[in-house]
């Protein structure tokens, strides 16, 4: 476990706010060009292979999506 200092953990706070924010902004572009959700493959590329894949898992519609 990583010892860090009440500074730096606000910092990876306020680190992990901003790039969930850019995530978002990232998925509503794909969404308005049509291109959202995506596909378990092109998931597993952007990830870099991360990701676990789970057939039993139901797929879940996006509800920004109409």
């Amino acid at each position: 476990m990583a010892n860090l200092t009440a500074e730096q953990i606000e910092q990876k706070k306020q680190q992990l706010k901003q790039l969930a924010e850019e995530a978002q902004q990232l998925k509503n572009e794909l969404v308005e060009a049509g291109a959202w959700p995506m596909d378990e493959d092109e998931l597993e590329v952007v990830t870099g292979g991360q990701r676990e894949r789970r057939s039993h898992q139901r797929k879940v519609q996006d509800p920004t999506i109409k």
